[in-house]
């Protein structure tokens, strides 16, 4: 828990500090997003839904494509857990992303919506804990994670834009844990 703790800290440091000494790099856009998981599959046994937000360093290439770097921290709501149990179950995910846009880069657009499409791939570090009649359980894990996604930007100024996306995640603990992730946020272009 300590390591993944301090990997949060540097991981948003080092996103803070890109924004600090790259900030004349044509290309470069930071954001963060507001993220809600619709459990799919044998997890929507177990989770109602979850909850979180991510943070994210993105740089163009040529004129469609995007890649980038993103932080993601995720809180789940356990399903239906009778009285006497307290149970945590969160996620910290480190992804890289290639994502494709449709109509231009979205820097240059005239309509103001730029809609996109992408793949991301990464690492989660599960954590779990449930306490039962003064007894604690605890569970760590950490796994490979893919992930489909189609989304756009909407210009709100020069710099400032809103990005809508639908992630379909695929946690692949001891059997896959599928998601949709609907996220809501702002991205800033230099």
């Amino acid at each position: 828990m300590k390591n993944i703790s301090r990997l949060t800290v540097i991981a948003f440091i080092a996103i803070s500090l890109s924004a600090v000494t790259l900030e004349s790099c044509p290309g470069l856009s930071l954001g963060a997003r507001g993220d809600y998981m619709f459990p799919t599959g044998k997890e929507s046994e177990f989770t109602k839904s979850a909850y979180g937000f991510d943070i994210y360093g993105a740089y163009r290439l040529f004129k469609r494509y995007q890649v980038g770097l993103i932080l993601k921290y995720t809180m789940y709501n356990p399903l239906n857990m009778p009285m006497t149990y307290t149970e945590s179950i969160t996620s910290t995910d480190f992804y890289a992303f290639l994502d494709y846009y449709f109509w231009g880069d979205d820097y240059d657009d005239d309509c103001g919506f730029s809609p996109y499409a992408g793949l991301q791939l990464g690492k989660s570090f599960y954590m779990y804990s449930m306490d039962y009649n003064g007894q604690t359980i605890k569970s760590d894990r950490n796994t490979f994670v893919w992930d489909l996604h189609a989304g756009t930007t909407y210009k709100i100024s020069k710099n400032l834009k809103l990005d809508l996306k639908l992630d379909y995640m695929n946690y692949n603990y001891s059997q896959a844990e599928t998601f949709f992730n609907l996220g809501l946020g702002i991205k800033y272009s230099f």
